[in-house]
């Protein structure tokens, strides 16, 4: 049984150390050496990707399949061949893998958020990795506080490791805040301001990009960040998993910001639009704000979805009263199998979070390293400067906090899509959601568990 409030773990919020490494020279990474001798038979390893065509990480991960299968081709090592099954978005491998972890039929390596990990655990599926993490003391290591993050269950179970720290502000556009005499709000009061400024000088069809589709991602960031620095309150709210409850002042607070920000500083499709659509908004320069993560960098250089130069335009900021989202990607688990494919499948997840497999997500996708000891080369912040402009900002943050999907019950989480429109639309108030989700919540297979 899981623990039903897990308390965030303070060590992943370690911005001030990651500064303190990503500032530096470059460092050479390179993966482990395999000793050689007698293997194991050879072994296909099923692994399922939402990170292929325009995904901004389909490039690490095209390089990690490549890798991974030049470094285990039998050689010098076991056979390792890797079975790739590509989804289309995120969306649909959380949807897909939900219902594959009912009937065990998950891929031998496959990652757990949207409550795939919790019905993986909940039906005994899910492989506990503390055994092959601690029989090596350098891997164990390079994954620094994360190890500890990946092993809050109720067992101590390490049924999940990261390959990155989630830290989130949010993206501008530094022409038309100029044109509308704006800088970086320092509270959400300064906030709104900003959002009316914009609207009146029209120098963008609408000052925000967000959306209420698939999870409501840049929606929830901003959501997150409303109540995760609405004092000590809600910043605990946001920092303890599972939500006891939704009616809250903080919560209701927050949600009412959100109501207002999607009538009136939204694009009309923000109703049920995906991210795709929101980022395509920011990247055409049809808004001028969009919240996100650092690994969206790569697109703003990407001549396939930004127009030429569009990146010297950009600047990045926390959120008001200096708030960030901070917390460690959920990372990758393995699929009960023969101990052929879970020893197999741990390789690949090695590989993928080593501090070699770390420096690819930061080269390729702009993705935040576990630890300090990866570090930025001179090449990559010269052609990073937003990365390091953003990991500069880390130090201020006063505010810390996880995101909308890591502390919500999966029932209470899918539900957001369906409720937000009735909120835009005026015929569900803020106080009626809180009530609504808290009632989805305890219908929950983990609730109070």
């Amino acid at each position: 049984m899981m623990r039903k409030r897990l308390k965030a773990f303070t060590a992943i919020l370690m911005a001030g150390c990651m500064t303190a490494g990503l500032a530096g020279g470059a460092a050479v990474v390179s993966a482990a050496e395999e000793p050689k001798g007698d293997f194991p038979e050879p072994v296909e390893l099923t692994i399922a990707t939402f990170r292929v065509g325009t995904h901004n990480a389909a490039a690490a991960e095209a390089r990690y399949f490549k890798e991974f299968q030049e470094k285990y081709n039998g050689i010098d090592n076991q056979k390792i061949t890797l079975k790739v099954e590509e989804m289309p978005s995120d969306e649909e491998y959380y949807k897909q893998m939900k219902i594959r972890a009912t009937s065990n039929d998950l891929p031998d390596v496959f990652e757990g958020n949207g409550g795939v990990l919790e019905m993986a655990i909940k039906n005994g599926i899910a492989v506990d990795m503390s055994s092959y993490v601690d029989a090596d003391e350098q891997y164990k290591k390079e994954l620094g506080a994360a190890y500890d993050y990946g092993k809050q269950w109720e067992d101590g179970g390490l049924y999940n490791i990261s390959y990155g720290l989630q830290a989130i502000g949010y993206f501008y556009n530094k022409e038309m805040f100029e044109k509308a005499g704006i800088t970086p709000a320092k509270d959400w009061e300064e906030w709104e301001s900003n959002l009316q400024k914009l609207k009146e000088v029209e120098v963008c069809k609408a000052p925000v990009s967000m959306m209420t589709g698939e999870n409501g991602w840049t929606t929830n960031l901003i959501l997150a960040s409303k109540i995760g620095t609405n004092g000590e309150t809600g910043n605990t709210f946001m920092n303890t998993k599972y939500v006891d409850t939704y009616q809250t002042p903080e919560f209701i607070d927050g949600l009412s910001t959100v109501q207002k920000m999607l009538q009136e500083y939204a694009l009309p499709d923000a109703v049920g639009s995906d991210y795709a659509t929101a980022a395509n908004h920011f990247l055409n320069e049809e808004t001028a704000i969009i919240a996100n993560g650092p690994w969206m960098t790569t697109d703003f250089t990407n001549p396939d979805k930004a127009p030429e130069g569009f990146a010297d335009k950009v600047g990045v900021a926390l959120f008001p009263e200096n708030g960030a989202v901070s917390q460690y990607e959920r990372g990758y688990s393995i699929a009960k199998s023969d101990k052929a494919h879970e020893d197999a499948a741990f390789k690949f997840i090695q590989f993928k979070t080593s501090e070699y497999g770390q420096s690819i997500h930061l080269e390729e996708a702009g993705v935040l390293p576990l630890t300090s000891n990866v570090e930025m080369s001179e090449d990559y912040k010269a052609e990073n400067p937003l990365v390091v402009e953003f990991v500069g900002l880390l130090d201020s943050i006063e505010y810390k906090y996880q995101t909308i999907d890591t502390i919500s019950y999966a029932t209470a989480l899918n539900a957001f899509p369906t409720l937000y429109p009735e909120l835009v639309q005026g015929s569900l108030t803020p106080e009626d959601m809180a009530k609504q989700l808290d009632e989805l919540a305890a219908k929950d297979a983990l609730y109070e568990k």
